[in-house]
């Protein structure tokens, strides 16, 4: 017979039972609740938590059941920690630049502050920690590396125009460029309904070069009026623009909307961006399948009412019309900067619109041949971009005359004396350029700038103000350089041998470049 539990017995039980059916779940619950503090109040917590649990254990009489919790408990605990420490982000310090030295004002300010440290023993205060050398670009390995051109060509004559023949635009490169200028002309209108996007192209697309990406040969830029400017900026912060009188924000502001739209497409890759220029431009790659489906990515430089690519394909296409050699030459040392690193305006150097000029400029005063350009005051064309532009200088006639066919310079020979003569009698710290007035030693419009370049359409414009002391040191290095391999007989091939930072602090400075720069 079975055995039978007085009622009595059975009453006493069921407290005990529904105790011990709780404490699993009351230990879960205080290990959570002791994971879940901060580190600062965990071990107050712990402490109360503990003595919950305690109480829970003098509470009941099941140790199997006790045991079996803890044992969860720890498992859980063990299981959250190493969680933590699985997932935890550890924060890495950047290091530190090196203070930018103080200037004038700056320590004038300083040398006057009651509250700055003075030295024992006298009234001059503690001298300033000296500013560190600015670190100089180094050679890193490539993905696709750039060798020096390969001309099929003999002689250096030769050997130029074989490279001015490859520079010339193409119908394929026309389609290409046709095509990305429709593409970017559907991604803009829906936010700048009234826009009108122009293109400029200095060669053609399949005449690879060292640093294609830095220095695109494709300019792209999107022409709106500052109607639309301030109507775009102010539908994209939500605030009324109409108080923005710095065309350069509104300019900035429509730049950054139009490539967040170019680059969401799909079609276009960000490569690098220039907003503290004076004419804001962003590089941007066109895809294969913006380009037609075949082929390698373009790349261009997309701007917002930019004036510098329309003045320099005007001045390198009447220069054309006045005398073929000039836009050869324009060209030629277009391309022999970019191949030698010295025309990266981020980088510090001149940008291509300056060496456009300094062709020009050679051409009009130090050609030895005589002057091969009129001013362009006298351009038939390009004068007429500057408004209210006087066709004489001081009152006088431009007393230039066409050269005559004998004894004719070719472009090579005119390059030979461009570095020449930027090498040896042009003085960067004295002279100045003004393609304007074609007059050498023109009288500057700033005293204060020590190498200036007059922009012929903005005379008050300072073409080189993107040159560093670095970029200088860099273009006087690669016009020596020219200069010598052209004395010794050099190819063309010598000449344009692409350039790339040293591998060590007393490397050497040519070969091995990217072709992206």
């Amino acid at each position: 017979r079975p055995r039978l539990c007085p009622p009595s017995a059975v009453i006493h039980r069921r407290p005990h039972s529904r105790l011990t059916s709780l404490l699993p779940f009351m230990s879960l619950l205080a290990s959570m609740m002791v994971c879940s503090f901060s580190p600062e109040d965990r071990q107050r917590h712990l402490m109360i938590a503990v003595s919950a649990v305690g109480l829970a254990v003098l509470c009941s009489m099941d140790l199997s059941q006790l045991l079996f919790a803890a044992m969860g408990a720890a498992t859980y605990t063990l299981y959250q920690a190493a969680n933590k420490t699985m997932y935890r982000v550890r924060r890495v310090t950047p290091p530190r630049s090196p203070p930018a030295p103080p200037s004038k004002f700056a320590q004038c300010s300083a040398d006057k502050d009651p509250r700055r440290p003075k030295a024992s023993g006298g009234s001059r205060p503690l001298p300033e920690t000296p500013p560190q050398p600015t670190r100089q670009p180094m050679k890193q390995p490539s993905s696709k590396p750039v060798a020096a051109p390969v001309f099929a060509a003999v002689g250096f004559d030769a050997q130029v125009g074989e490279l001015l023949a490859d520079l010339a635009v193409t119908a394929q490169s026309e389609r290409i460029l046709r095509d990305i200028v429709q593409a970017i002309e559907r991604l803009v209108h829906p936010v700048l309904p009234e826009a009108k996007v122009v293109s400029f192209v200095n060669a053609d697309l399949a005449s690879g070069a060292a640093f294609r990406v830095a220095v695109p040969e494709v300019d792209i830029v999107i022409c709106a009026s500052p109607r639309s400017l301030t109507r775009l900026s102010s539908a994209s912060s939500g605030q009324d623009a109409g108080h923005i009188k710095d065309s350069r924000k509104l300019v900035k502001s429509a730049l950054r909307m139009c490539t967040d739209r170019l680059i969401h497409s799909g079609r276009f890759r960000f490569r690098r961006s220039a907003f503290r220029n004076d004419e804001p431009k962003v590089t941007l790659l066109a895809s294969p399948d913006c380009v037609g489906g075949g082929g390698e990515a373009v790349p261009i430089e997309v701007s917002v009412n930019s004036a510098a690519p329309g003045f320099n394909s005007a001045l390198l296409a009447e220069c054309g019309l006045i005398d073929p050699r000039a836009r050869g030459l324009a060209l030629l040392v277009r391309r022999w900067a970019k191949d030698r690193g010295a025309c990266h305006v981020a980088k510090g150097h001149l940008p291509p619109y300056a060496w456009t000029l300094l062709s020009i400029w050679f051409l009009q005063v130090g050609c030895e041949e005589g002057p091969l350009l009129p001013p362009v005051s006298e351009f038939e064309m390009s004068s007429s971009l500057v408004a209210s532009a006087p066709k004489t200088h001081g009152g006088a006639p431009c007393a230039w005359k066409p050269p005559g066919d004998k004894a004719k310079r070719t472009v090579g020979e005119l390059f030979k004396e461009f570095v020449r003569f930027y090498n040896t009698r042009f003085d960067f710290q004295r002279d100045s350029v003004s393609v304007w007035t074609g007059l050498p030693g023109a009288p500057r419009a700033r005293s204060a700038s020590s190498r200036w370049i007059e922009d012929p359409f903005d005379r008050q414009s300072d073409v080189c103000e993107s040159l560093t002391e670095a970029g200088m040191a860099h273009l006087k290095e690669e016009l020596a350089r020219a200069d010598a391999l052209s004395d010794a007989g050099a190819s063309l091939a010598e000449l344009l041998e692409p350039w790339s930072p040293p591998e060590s602090c007393g490397g050497g400075s040519s070969g091995g470049a990217s072709s992206e720069g």
